[in-house]
């Protein structure tokens, strides 16, 4: 392949990973309401492993049909395998997993804005892969971070961690890194691979599928099925269609073939959206100390990004 060739080719994925990322923007910010809307803490709401299972596994299966009709490779290498699996167990069946068993308790603009801290982590865990030590300004902002962490948390907020709301926090936060987590290996082990985007995602849901249905299983969370509201079924299916077929995969594209800085920017939109969405559809309010710790913290978000030089992903992905 020649030089002009190779050029024009990332040009044209550069300006479709843009593409990917903007449906991204639309789609995940309302992914929020939907999640809440099937979990809440009713008595006809799913129970978040039984969403979760759900879910994954039904997306997994249309996934590989569109895929199978594609014509596309659905074999995947051992070395996939080592990439794509620890991405689905951190970003889906914990990152997602912890967040819906959060939103039974909490409102879907608050669960958006503590999620709005993952580029952050994300950043952190970048720098642990290259072995860079974060510098002076990178550490005061995490502790700035914290403070607007800590000032969102307040509202309900007691002692021990673990009463009150206190685990709801916890869950949000590991949520968070999680996700982050999973961002970070994807975009730095992910970007030699073979495999089609689409064909990915199938395999992800697919593993996390699996994983949300051992600990359904062994949690007895299947055994006692109760009546579910409809509208938590329109949710459900909402997030199989839009959160996890269409904005995933084209997530995964963006992942692949823009900079770290440039995926993050959903950390922006996201917590909009998704305040714009819980007042109007479930009319949640913004109290004073969301606004104020979630403004510091999309402020550190912004300040960080803006001025961290951005990093392609790897080509050729890391060694495992």
């Amino acid at each position: 392949m020649t030089t002009a060739t190779t050029s024009l080719q990332q040009t044209q994925n550069l300006k479709l990973g843009y593409m990917a990322l903007l449906v991204v923007c639309l789609v995940w910010g309302s992914t929020h309401l939907a999640i809440r809307i099937a979990v809440n803490d009713n008595t006809d709401s799913l129970q978040p492993i039984t969403m979760g299972t759900i879910r994954m596994l039904s997306a997994s299966a249309i996934i590989f049909g569109i895929a199978y009709f594609m014509r596309l490779d659905l074999k995947i290498t051992l070395k996939e395998i080592w990439v794509l699996l620890p991405t689905a167990l951190l970003i889906w069946f914990l990152g997602n997993g912890l967040m819906s068993v959060a939103e039974t308790k909490v409102a879907s603009n608050f669960t958006a804005l503590v999620s709005g801290s993952g580029p952050l982590w994300s950043l952190f865990f970048e720098s642990c892969l290259k072995r860079k030590r974060p510098s002076g300004s990178l550490i005061a902002v995490f502790l700035l971070v914290s403070v607007g962490l800590l000032v969102m948390f307040s509202d309900g907020l007691t002692l021990p961690v673990f009463s009150g709301f206190g685990w709801v926090h916890l869950a949000l936060l590991c949520s968070s890194l999680c996700y982050a987590g999973g961002v970070v290996f994807y975009h730095h082990f992910g970007g030699g691979l073979a495999v089609h985007p689409l064909v990915s995602s199938g395999y992800q849901h697919l593993f996390a599928g699996v994983a949300f249905l051992f600990v359904g299983g062994i949690s007895g969370q299947f055994l006692e099925p109760l009546p579910v509201a409809p509208t938590a079924w329109f949710a459900l299916g909402y997030l199989i269609l839009f959160g996890s077929i269409i904005g995933y995969s084209s997530f995964l594209f963006a992942s692949r073939h823009l900079p770290m800085t440039a995926v993050m920017c959903t950390a922006y939109t996201n917590p909009i959206l998704a305040s714009v969405l819980g007042f109007l559809v479930l009319g949640e309010q913004v109290s004073a100390n969301m606004l104020f710790g979630g403004g510091i913290l999309l402020l550190c978000v912004w300040v960080v990004f803006s001025y961290h030089p951005p990093h392609p992903p790897s080509k050729e992905g890391g060694s495992i």
